[in-house]
């Protein structure tokens, strides 16, 4: 009885654009099952959720899921993708503000309707900032300058009218302040997103021959959004140079696996991919390459559990949750040296920083390879003591509930 009271008193309504697959969908999942792990009453507010492509649990009926404003148009004629995003946004705010009674609404990537949350609702607004939308767009011409000014205005001018706001990072709260100033005396706290260790500590399945062939024995991966800030690219490329670096029959054994998120709605994620395609062909490496798109839960989780090395290639990336799944599972990973990663992986410890250079990312898949004293074996040992103790689903849930139940400051 008294959980069942306690989950009333705490009504939380989470409103994220599109529920699909990646690092800010992930995160929502795991802020909603921390929730309604410490007795919250938990419903999940979206424009969009395709359940054949979602997290398991936001259609196996494990978390609340409703969906607004699906019929609203994701573009005009192919323009305008941020101004409808917004639009869609809002009127997801407004439904969720005609269901009555919450105590706390976390809004999440978009922060303009925070101003219509805070008229029609006497809920705690609590807003989680991956990274300035402003920033995530670039300016190529006079007319798109003009299109983004109200966009950005209102974006400057929501974000600090939430009660609380998180930041994924410290790399993404100093964006912040340099960004907005209204936030420049704001005490930003950072919030970590986790690891869901439950899921990758579930039996992984033998990954297929069409994916890691029988005689392959060290395993290069990359994980990530089919998408050109991705920089995957740069994968193809590192294990390009690998090649010289290592003996033929070290070379016989490696494959470069590339699997992420694939939404054929999406004509950049069709690019991405066929430019990646196209230049694995210019350099005749076809058979040593394979692609792997929207992969499952347990497909990924086997890739993580069988492969040598993560390459983590995005720069500036907000935070970046891959890395912390191939410490949990005893990965090295070698990522590009700037943005969350210089947070999570630890230099020379759990794996590698490295300028996204060819030439610097081989370097150290070849050293990992070579290594006569098990080197990949302790890193990934270190990274997987690293993120137990400090991104683990327990803490992560501890910390949101103290956020939510009494408004405390989260403290690193």
């Amino acid at each position: 009885i008294g959980s069942e009271k306690m989950a009333k008193q705490n009504r939380v309504a989470i409103i994220h654009p599109d529920l699909g697959i990646g690092g800010a969908e992930r995160l929502i999942v795991d802020v909603a099952l921390g929730l309604k792990s410490k007795n919250h009453d938990v419903t999940i507010f979206t424009s969009y959720h395709d359940k054949e492509r979602c997290f398991p649990e936001t259609a196996n009926g494990k978390l609340r899921v409703k969906v607004f404003g699906g019929w609203l148009p994701r573009s005009i004629f192919g323009y305008c993708h941020a101004l409808m995003a917004y639009n869609r946004m809002m009127y997801c705010a407004l439904c969720v503000c005609l269901h009555f009674g919450w105590n706390t609404i976390i809004c999440d990537q978009i922060s303009a309707c925070i101003p219509l949350l805070r008229v029609l609702s006497r809920a705690r607004i609590l807003f989680y900032c991956h990274y300035p939308d402003q920033l995530l767009t670039t300016k190529t011409s006079w007319l798109r300058s003009i299109y983004r000014f109200p966009i950005n205005w209102v974006e400057k001018w929501s974000i600090w009218m939430a009660g609380k706001i998180f930041v994924n990072s410290q790399f993404t709260g100093n964006i912040c302040k340099q960004q907005f100033q209204s936030l420049a005396m704001t005490n930003l706290e950072v919030l970590y997103p986790c690891v869901n260790t439950a899921s990758l500590d579930l039996e992984c399945e033998p990954l297929d021959s069409s994916v890691k062939p029988k005689h392959i024995k060290f395993l290069f991966l990359s994980l990530n959004r089919y998408e050109m800030k991705k920089n995957i690219l740069l994968a193809v490329q590192c294990f390009s140079r690998y090649k010289d670096l290592v003996p033929s029959q070290v070379w016989k054994q490696s494959q470069l696996v590339i699997a992420g998120g694939y939404d054929h709605r999406l004509q950049e994620n069709i690019d991405c991919l066929t430019e990646l395609n196209e230049y694995v062909e210019a350099l005749h490496i076809e058979a040593k390459v394979t692609f792997l798109c929207s992969v499952s839960d347990s497909l990924k989780r086997s890739l993580l559990n069988e492969c040598t090395v993560l390459l983590y290639t995005p720069s500036n990336e907000h935070f970046g949750i891959v890395p912390i799944e191939a410490m949990y599972m005893c990965k090295p990973v070698i990522a590009v040296n700037s943005g969350g990663p210089l947070e999570t992986v630890v230099h020379g410890v759990t794996g590698y920083h490295q300028a996204p250079r060819a030439g610097n990312f081989a370097q150290p898949m070849a050293d990992i390879v070579l290594s006569n004293n098990d080197l990949g074996g302790r890193l990934g040992q270190a990274g997987r003591e690293r993120v137990i103790g400090m991104f683990g689903f327990e803490a992560f849930a501890n910390r949101l509930d103290a956020a939510v139940r009494n408004n405390v400051t989260l403290t690193y």
